[in-house]
């Protein structure tokens, strides 16, 4: 590292940066995007906090494909000046990762995200990646939802899922419930049996849509852009009598939902 670039870290405040960041040795670029927003921030703690968050991002980095040159300076400032406040450690992974993902593919999260995550306390966040241990991914789920027939039922609320919960992070604006009616995707009506298929975890399913049907009820909660953006660095547990579930659910509302046996 040239001597400019070790000036600048020794100004921020550790002097012995480079072992933080471990064996991955950024290139000098992009350690030169990180000082210069890091040097928006001024307290030796903020810089301390941010700099916990750059260290536990730089392993998931792409060292050789990082887009860090078409990273805004003005998004990272944001950044670091929200994350200058993040002392707990489970949160700063999650900030980590999404400084990570950022780095590798540019316009990932937007500054609204990164707002609303700001914002988030330690429980909102847990209610969150109890919410993700619900998601489904398909196309008719616009890639990935989460699935919610009844914020009552038994299985969500065993799992950390309440309508508190799900009132809170709609007011977070990372989720949009339509209360009382299932949101549906649409398909083209036709005189035959379709089907869609989707994955709950690793397992996938096939879900039939009977002729004559147009509509496909995927339940009554659907991910904001903020909320998709987060739940791509969700840490998520399977649910595993969860399939069972919506198995059952769907056969209520006239679809039939069967596994896939893998090959």
């Amino acid at each position: 590292m040239n001597k400019k670039w070790e000036f600048s870290l020794i100004k921020i405040g550790h002097a012995d940066f480079r072992n933080m960041l471990g064996s991955s040795k950024p290139e000098a670029g992009l350690v030169a995007k990180i000082v210069e927003a890091v040097e928006w921030c001024a307290s030796r703690a903020a810089k301390s906090h941010i700099l916990d968050v750059v260290r536990g991002a730089m392993p998931d980095v792409d060292k050789a494909n990082s887009k860090h040159e078409q990273v805004e300076i003005g998004w990272l400032g944001n950044f670091f000046d929200k994350a200058k406040n993040i002392s707990d450690k489970e949160m700063q992974t999650v900030w980590s990762k999404i400084l990570a993902g950022e780095f590798n593919n540019p316009g990932s999260f937007s500054r609204k995200t990164v707002e609303i995550l700001s914002m988030l306390e330690k429980a909102d966040a847990e209610w969150f990646e109890n919410l993700c241990s619900f998601v489904v991914k398909g196309e008719i789920f616009m890639n990935f939802s989460p699935l919610i027939f009844d914020y009552q039922g038994k299985i969500y609320n065993d799992n950390g899922i309440s309508f508190d919960a799900l009132d809170r992070m709609a007011h977070m604006g990372l989720i949009t419930s339509s209360g009382i009616v299932d949101y549906s995707a649409q398909f083209p009506p036709k005189d035959i049996v379709r089907t869609s298929l989707f994955c709950y975890g690793p397992k996938q399913f096939s879900l039939s849509v009977p002729a004559g049907k147009k509509e496909v009820p995927k339940g009554k909660t659907i991910f904001t852009k903020s909320g998709k953006e987060l739940a791509r660095v969700c840490t998520v547990k399977n649910i595993p009598e969860f399939p069972d579930y919506f198995i059952a659910e769907y056969k209520k509302r006239g679809f039939e939902v069967q596994p896939v046996n893998a090959p």
